[in-house]
């Protein structure tokens, strides 16, 4: 499949004693890449009498432009799955907001699933990536190169510099930028 297939589990229990008492809990979304389409599984769970009620699931993104609910925007539940066809348009962070109602039309629960929408890995990303890794390497090669092995020999003999610029990075530095941000 292609794609991140997402899923996020919406458990509704409902007991009904003359209307519908709902909650709502919402599990971690994985993140959609943009322009490919992905998938949201919604468990719906009820339980009520025989008065043959249902409740409707209504999902509206919270930036249309940025997320679109390609099907089914709007669906009559009864005990079964749904599962949301997203398509993501632009890289952010965005949410769907998912309500149920009842026959009346009074919203019986109602939350926002968070869905982050990452940027699709383009060939001139991959080429930037290989040019950089080449340029580090022949930078430290050329550093290495740039070494006399008396200066190394005579640092190996009295290490007092090294040590002192390793305990200022790794001790004294933590400790005073802890400090400053406390």
């Amino acid at each position: 499949m292609e794609g991140f297939a997402v899923f996020c589990f919406v458990c509704v229990f409902g007991v009904v004693s003359g209307g519908v008492e709902t909650g709502v809990e919402v599990f971690p979304v994985e993140p959609l890449t943009e322009g490919e389409k992905g998938e949201v599984l919604i468990m719906v769970q009820q339980s009520f009498d025989v008065g043959n009620l249902s409740l409707t699931l209504v999902a509206e993104p919270e930036e249309p432009w940025r997320l679109e609910v390609v099907e089914p925007r709007m669906i009559v539940v009864v005990g079964e799955n749904v599962t949301l066809k997203l398509l993501p348009h632009w890289l952010g962070r965005t949410g769907i907001r998912i309500k149920l109602t009842d026959q009346t039309g009074s919203v019986v629960a109602e939350e926002v699933v968070k869905v982050t929408i990452l940027r699709q890995i383009r060939i001139i990303d991959r080429i930037f990536m290989i040019v950089l890794t080449c340029m580090v390497v022949v930078n430290n090669v050329n550093m290495g190169c740039q070494l006399d092995l008396n200066v190394i020999k005579e640092t190996l003999k009295r290490p007092i510099g090294p040590a002192v610029g390793f305990f200022s990075q790794f001790t004294v530095m933590p400790l005073v930028s802890s400090v400053l941000a406390g």
